[in-house]
């Protein structure tokens, strides 16, 4: 344990079993657990002989990490929570959001304030610290359309830093905090410029569907906000009923003129257009389905049977299992189309 500066006594477990700080619902003893709840706390915890040099990964939800059977590093939860209007103009308001919030609830909160922007990514799971690092998105929008800047501390410099949207080299499901500053930093807080007149975006095939079926022709944010939530609670598995860690690999980004070649092979392959015109987009979770694999089990671990892009833990697999369910799927797709899948579920621990 440490003590900061307000004399709050930081305990830190050693030997946690962290099966109920993850979606996967898989036990995985930790070398040492703490939670913090302000940014002195975190600017200290080097002082603790338990944590010392250990290598530090930084826990949100749980909801897109795989603990694999060991832990040796050190797990740190930021708790911190709160939301305020930081500025304002006509047009936008800027908003801060500490880190220890659940993703979905500040989502909704934007939406009963009608500020828009951040709708068309309802329901992912997770903390709002945790959505900078893999810029999170769905249905045509990703957490760079919003930001502004993120707050993090330094762990090597002992301390903070405000960092704009445009140097966390945002990219697909990807940033400098999956990157450059992997392993280094912990997120306090993000900062995210929202619209009080906002352009509603639905020109993703199954939000047009779903607005269809309730009759919008001129949908709000509201509107997005309730089809995006039907749509993934359709689609999804809810963690607390069968676990997982939503989708486990990303969606492959290919040279354009292997596409063509491919989409003359398989007819009815999904290829999308990028910002890059060198690039195209296939869908994971199609690749893996040609594979056969929707459904697929071995042992406790599976495919999702209504989403192949999900992998479950149907109960009692270990890490391992999940990993080497994992590494299956990625040899049968690239052994069907020359693609390999990248995972998108951060990986913590060995066997």
């Amino acid at each position: 344990m440490f003590t900061n500066r307000k004399a709050r006594v930081v305990t830190i477990q050693q030997d946690v079993d962290l099966y109920q700080f993850n979606t996967f619902a898989l036990h995985a003893n930790a070398a040492c657990f703490v939670g913090c709840e302000s940014v002195e706390e975190l600017l200290h915890l080097r002082d603790s002989a338990v944590v010392g040099t250990r290598p530090i990964v930084m826990l949100g939800g749980g909801s897109n990490i795989l603990f694999a059977d060991r832990v040796d590093e050190a797990i740190v939860r930021y708790l911190k929570r709160g939301m305020s209007v930081v500025d304002e103009s006509a047009e936008s308001v800027l908003v801060r959001f500490e880190a220890g919030e659940r993703w979905h609830d500040c989502v909704a909160w934007a939406v009963s304030k009608g500020y828009g922007g951040m709708e068309n990514m309802a329901l992912i799971p997770g903390s709002i610290g945790a959505s900078p690092i893999q810029n999170i998105g769905a249905y045509g929008r990703e957490f760079k359309d919003v930001a502004h800047e993120v707050h993090y501390v330094d762990f090597e410099g002992a301390r903070e830093v405000v960092l704009s949207a445009e140097d966390c080299a945002f990219a697909y499901r990807d940033s400098i905090f999956k990157s450059a500053l992997k392993g280094k930093v912990a997120i306090t807080a993000v900062v995210l410029r929202l619209q009080k007149h906002p352009a509603v975006h639905f020109a993703y095939k199954d939000v047009e569907r779903e607005l269809d079926e309730r009759g919008i022709e001129q949908p709000g944010i509201h509107d997005v906000f309730n089809a995006v939530v039907a749509i993934r609670t359709r689609k999804l598995p809810d963690p607390i009923r069968l676990a997982n860690a939503g989708s486990f690999f990303k969606n492959p980004v290919i040279d354009a003129g292997l596409a063509d070649e491919l989409k003359q092979r398989h007819e009815t392959m999904p290829v999308f257009e990028t910002d890059d015109t060198a690039l195209r987009k296939i869908p994971a979770a199609w690749l893996i389905e040609q594979c056969g694999l929707k459904g697929y089990r071995r042992g406790a671990a599976g495919v999702y049977e209504h989403h192949a892009l999900v992998l479950v833990n149907h109960g009692g697999a270990t890490g391992s299992q999940m990993l080497a369910l994992a590494d299956e799927v990625i040899q049968r797709v690239e052994e069907r189309f020359g693609i390999r899948l990248e995972k998108e579920v951060n990986i913590v621990g060995h066997a």
